[in-house]
């Protein structure tokens, strides 16, 4: 087991386990990329930790390369090509064992990718970082300088003895100076794996900075749900980040959520203020014998003798003061949203920030969550039950991303099913569907707002700058309309 860095001990259990952690993640992403995975040696994982400690470390300091073993001189060079790009790019990385770690599984998937065909070969097939077999090699060298320098000999025509014996000497001076340029035992530096280093390095900063700048957003709409962290604790969930890093759709619409948040956080407010139902409500306070909501202020009978003997006569009455709480009844958030053509450029991609962003707040709420497109016709809807997991996240996530503008407005038929959908599930309490529009349509007002009735559903509707709202007025519960699509000063989501 070795290291090329100083203070670095690759013998320590939880290091060795945080290497393997980062070249098995590596791999699976190796994988779900058709390319080759590594062979996991203790060398490979050597590799992983100094990859790892290069990044996490404030200071790292690379090892005198003349006293380390030929076979430790190709980690030594791609660490010191990664030192010295990431002193330069990766300063905020120092210390953050999230971040390092991360970086570090970047790194060796990159690695893997512009390896040199024999490092690649080494890094597959387990011999990388084993010693070589000296005299194997020394006699492959004789053997070749005896020929060339036999050929040499020959062509310098009737000195013939005299020739094989100084081609001789000039092909084993030859293939002398060739094992000395390649380093083989002499310790010299190989200026293409520290330029390996450097590249790989640079790539793998590039891809961190921006999972973590997901991760990021993902917490902030979230609204410190926490879901950010998810992605980043399991090798599933680096996987998971790692694609919608890579994905162009759905880092193009996080940008513009990032750019918008404002605009965002003011439109989930209003939503809120209009009783969008959390988790369970203080309401009150009332006596009992449910522990977990006891008031604080009861925690003072016991802390004497004397006073606990009362406390637990009042818990056997049912007499312990406790908060009382109202609870939120199952129900879903519906997301209608509009594709048409008049919906292209900021709208289309304003409208699914918005559906992000209540996926979220669906998540935080413990509710189910749907969202259903529409153009001149309504497309097929995409479900997540309250308890989603990472993978059903990002499949829902890339979809919403992927959906472009285009096509005619029927709003009827979308609203029609959204109201069915929510009444096959038989949620007890009230569903909140969310509809957001550039345009008009003309309803049968009566059976519209009977079907909603019979959903238990409040229609939010949200027209884009110029949408005509005076009919969806007579059907929905709330109407707003978003004046502006950016972030400057001012009220950009009336109550109409």
């Amino acid at each position: 087991m070795v290291s090329v860095l100083q203070e670095v001990n690759p013998t320590d259990p939880l290091l060795r386990h945080v290497g393997q952690q980062i070249v098995e993640t590596a791999n699976k992403l190796l994988e779900s990329s058709s390319l080759p995975k590594y062979k996991i040696t203790n060398e490979v994982i050597d590799l992983a930790i100094d990859v790892y400690k290069t990044f996490n470390l404030p200071f790292p300091v690379l090892k005198d390369r003349e006293m380390l073993l030929p076979e430790a001189l190709p980690q030594y060079d791609i660490i010191s090509g990664l030192n010295y790009i990431a002193a330069k790019q990766a300063e905020h990385y120092k210390s953050d064992s999230e971040r390092s770690k991360l970086a570090a599984i970047n790194f060796m998937v990159e690695l893997m990718k512009n390896a040199p065909k024999q490092l690649a070969e080494e890094l597959t097939s387990g011999s990388y970082g084993k010693p070589k077999n000296e005299g194997q090699q020394q006699g492959k060298q004789q053997g070749k300088a005896q020929q060339q320098g036999q050929q040499k000999g020959q062509g310098q025509g009737k000195q013939q003895g005299q020739g094989k014996q100084q081609g001789k000497q000039q092909g084993q001076g030859k293939a002398q100076q060739q094992a000395q340029q390649q380093g083989q035992g002499q310790g010299q530096q190989q200026p293409n794996l520290r330029e390996l280093g450097k590249e790989t390095g640079a790539e793998a900063i590039d891809i961190t900075n921006k999972e973590m700048e997901i991760k990021g957003l993902l917490d902030k709409i979230g609204g410190g749900a926490g879901i950010g962290s998810e992605f980043t604790t399991t090798s599933e969930g680096i996987e998971m980040l790692n694609k919608i890093a890579m994905n162009t759709n759905v880092t193009q619409l996080l940008q513009y959520l990032q750019s918008r948040n404002r605009l965002i956080d003011e439109v989930i407010k209003r939503l809120k203020t209009r009783q969008l139902p959390g988790r369970g409500e203080i309401t009150g306070i009332k006596a009992g014998r449910e522990l977990e909501h006891m008031i604080p202020s009861e925690m003072v009978y016991l802390s004497d003798e004397e006073l606990q003997q009362q406390f637990l006569l009042r818990y056997a009455e049912g007499q312990i003061l406790q908060y009382e709480r109202k609870y939120i009844e199952p129900s879903s958030i519906y997301v209608v949203i509009d594709k048409s053509g008049s919906m292209g450029g900021d709208r289309i991609m304003w409208a699914k920030a918005v559906a992000l962003a209540l996926l979220l707040v669906a998540r935080r709420e413990q509710r189910d969550y749907f969202v259903r497109f529409f153009d001149d016709r309504p497309y097929p809807v995409q479900y997540l039950s309250r308890k989603f997991s990472k993978k059903d996240f990002v499949k829902i996530f890339t979809y919403i991303a992927s959906v472009e503008a285009g096509g005619g407005t029927s709003i009827s038929a979308a609203l029609e099913a959204a109201y069915r959908d929510i009444m096959s599930k038989k949620y007890a309490g009230v569903s909140d569907v969310i509809l957001i529009t550039d345009g008009e349509d003309t309803f049968d007002v009566n059976s519209m707002n009977e079907l909603k009735r019979k959903a238990k559903a409040r229609l939010h509707s949200i027209g884009l700058q110029d949408a005509n709202l005076e009919t969806l007025k007579l059907i929905s519960d709330y109407t707003y309309r978003v004046r502006a699509l950016d972030d400057k000063n001012g009220l950009w989501v009336s109550l109409v």
